[in-house]
């Protein structure tokens, strides 16, 4: 005869089926990006941030999130963070910072895959007699999406018109930047840079005089090449890798 289970052996077969479906939730709501508040007792769900450079290049940074500093080798994911408001600075040497203030929701995964990190001294050489044939034969509108009205830029390429800059003096040219993720701006004798959300802008350089100029954006945003009357200048703005 076969012996019938006792309570005992139930209960317990119970307690082992209900400690497993509650390990499985656990994993189940950490790998979609839950976390547990333990000082507010609840569940929330959590976010990310992915850093990339424009250039694709592989570099070791030092970012500041909320003022605590951490490394990192770009591309990088920042993982488990809680919903808020950010404030993030990436920090590559001899190169200008890079800045961005953002709401984080839940579940959500901040890209900022197009991180241009400007030289703190930009080297110049007069262009190549090719380089200068390119910059006279651009017939690329360039500026194609853009219009200037007074201090104000506008992006006209969508369903509405939408402003990207209001600069504090008057805007003379402006230009896409390569992946139509920056814009390049003159302000008389100089050349800014801005993201196309009109943040981190960075002065490029400074011109002679103040005639309209042609640019080329070169080698995936490596190098610029601009025209201005007679003289043709190539700006390096390819990043330098360090060994970490």
């Amino acid at each position: 005869m076969s012996q019938k289970p006792t309570i005992l052996w139930a209960v317990s077969k119970i307690s082992y089926l209900i400690l497993f479906w509650v390990i499985a939730a656990f994993v189940l709501m950490f790998a979609a990006g839950y976390r547990i508040n333990w000082q507010g007792g609840f569940v929330k769900e959590t976010g990310s941030i992915y850093l990339q450079t424009y250039s694709r290049d592989k570099v070791m940074v030092k970012y500041t999130l909320n003022g605590k500093e951490h490394s990192a080798r770009l591309p990088y994911v920042i993982k488990d963070l809680q919903p808020g408001h950010y404030s993030l600075t990436v920090h590559y040497e001899n190169y200008e910072p890079w800045s961005k203030s953002f709401y984080l929701g839940p579940s959500q995964a901040k890209l900022f895959n197009d991180i241009l990190f400007i030289p703190t001294v930009i080297d110049s050489k007069e262009a190549t007699a090719s380089q200068k044939a390119l910059i006279t034969n651009e017939e690329k509108l360039i500026s194609d999406g853009l219009v200037i009205r007074g201090n104000e830029i506008y992006r006209t390429d969508k369903a509405s018109d939408e402003l990207i800059l209001r600069s504090s003096s008057e805007v003379d040219q402006v230009f896409w930047f390569d992946r139509k993720t920056h814009i390049l701006v003159k302000n008389q004798k100089t050349v800014f840079i801005y993201e196309v959300d009109g943040t981190n802008g960075t002065k490029l350089f400074t011109l002679k005089n103040d005639l309209p100029i042609k640019v080329v954006v070169a080698g995936s945003g490596k190098e610029l090449l601009v025209g201005q009357g007679e003289e043709f200048t190539v700006y390096d703005l390819s990043l330098q890798l360090k060994k970490p």
